[in-house]
């Protein structure tokens, strides 16, 4: 299952993180076919709404910073690590939520889901992906008697299982820097096969390379 999110975005309201940022930051904005509003910025950070300008998730990013960067999070008051996005050279909002493509060729993918989706599906995602949940029920879903992440084989389901928040989303870091190194190519153009259209029942991420060829990513657990 996915790692929770648990950062200090996560407690962070939309108008502090914007403080420092403004119209000219905005890379993409578009909506999913549950009309929710993604709004996302060059640094990553990704912020979502509902119809009526209410934020239904924290703010966060999509894509963090490269773990083998010079940059390092530092920890800040509590303990936290502080975040940093990556910088994107692409990003789509599509039916299922958002696909993001950074400078360093590394990509993922961003489904958002509420609670009409089976919550079996975000426990099944790849373990490197992060669950985003809203502020108003991130403790009770990262309790540890009920930690979603452990994989405990308890009789007893997680409040995740029983009862999904309205909204959440699931974030999929995809390594195609890998492949675009190996290949000695970069990447331009991204596009989104949501999940009811492909055959791993996951979303699948089509990129355009430079030498003229299409490589597809999945994001299968």
């Amino acid at each position: 299952p996915p790692k929770q999110e648990l950062l200090d975005l996560s407690t962070t309201s939309t108008a502090t993180v914007m403080q420092h940022r403004g119209p000219g930051d905005i890379l993409t904005i578009g909506f999913t076919s549950r009309c929710v509003l993604v709004v996302v910025l060059r640094d990553s950070l990704t912020l979502c709404y509902d119809l009526s300008g209410k934020s239904v998730l924290p703010p966060f990013f999509a894509l963090k910073f490269n773990s083998g960067s010079h940059h390092t999070p530092s920890p800040s008051r509590g303990g936290k690590v502080k975040l940093s996005g990556t910088e994107l050279l692409e990003a789509r909002v599509y039916e299922g939520g958002v696909a993001v493509l950074g400078v360093d060729m590394n990509s993922a993918i961003v489904e958002l889901l509420d609670e009409h989706d089976d919550p079996a599906y975000a426990d099944g995602m790849d373990i490197s992906s992060r669950r985003i949940v809203p502020k108003s029920t991130s403790s009770s879903y990262s309790s540890s008697d009920h930690d979603p992440t452990r994989g405990d084989n308890s009789s007893s389901a997680s409040p995740f299982f029983l009862a999904p928040p309205p909204h959440y989303a699931i974030v999929t870091p995809l390594p195609t820097a890998m492949f675009a190194r190996s290949k000695h190519l970069s990447f331009g153009c991204i596009a989104v096969l949501p999940r009811q259209y492909s055959p791993s029942g996951r979303p699948e991420l089509f990129l355009s390379t430079s030498d003229g060829s299409v490589v597809v990513a999945e994001a299968n657990p």
